[in-house]
């Protein structure tokens, strides 16, 4: 299944904020593309620019510092750029109080400064502001559902239970007509 919602963030400032937003969003039957329990194995460029893509949501998850690292490749910058690039619904949210977007912004994310910031602090019930912002909708687990999202193995699935349905129906037997007396069937 495709990933509905991406979680950028700076591991060493808000990786607990962005676990208590991936459960969240998770328990609610969204699929959450969060690097610590998604990007496992393989490449993890490839797996971070293949999930930006995919994804309908990208939650950024800001901090006073987030745009203060200069590295050769700092990935909160290079997700932002992608998700930029793809055209995605950019959510971002804050624990802290910020009011707006640092003003030594790289000159490839500024369009960033338009977003709104969530304050997920001042709210009680954070998770139904967040749910708000998002444009995706959550996964049931209806076949129909998925089998329009052309996951290979519903349509398997399908195809299977489809093909089984059938076989398992047998039609009432028809009795030929030319064996009828009176108008009754002749058994004989």
């Amino acid at each position: 299944m495709k990933n509905q919602i991406f979680i950028s963030y700076r591991v060493k400032e808000s990786l607990e904020t962005a676990r208590q937003i991936c459960d969240y969003l998770t328990s609610i039957k969204y699929v959450v593309f969060f690097d610590e329990k998604s990007a496992r194995s393989g490449r993890f460029d490839i797996a971070i620019e293949n999930a930006v893509r995919e994804c309908k949501d990208f939650v950024l998850i800001l901090t006073p510092t987030l745009f203060a690292e200069e590295k050769d490749v700092d990935w909160v910058q290079k997700e932002i750029r992608l998700a930029l690039k793809y055209g995605k619904n950019i959510v971002v949210v804050t624990t802290d109080d910020i009011d707006h977007f640092p003003n030594n912004l790289p000159e490839s994310i500024k369009k960033i400064k338009k977003r709104p910031i969530i304050k997920l602090n001042e709210y009680q019930n954070w998770g139904k502001i967040l749910l708000e912002k998002l444009s995706a909708r959550p996964y049931f687990f209806f076949r129909r559902k998925v089998y329009e999202h052309n996951n290979p193995t519903m349509k398997w699935i399908n195809s299977f239970l489809y093909k089984r349905a059938t076989c398992m129906y047998r039609p009432p037997k028809v009795r030929p007509k030319n064996l009828t007396i009176g108008g009754r069937y002749f058994y004989g």
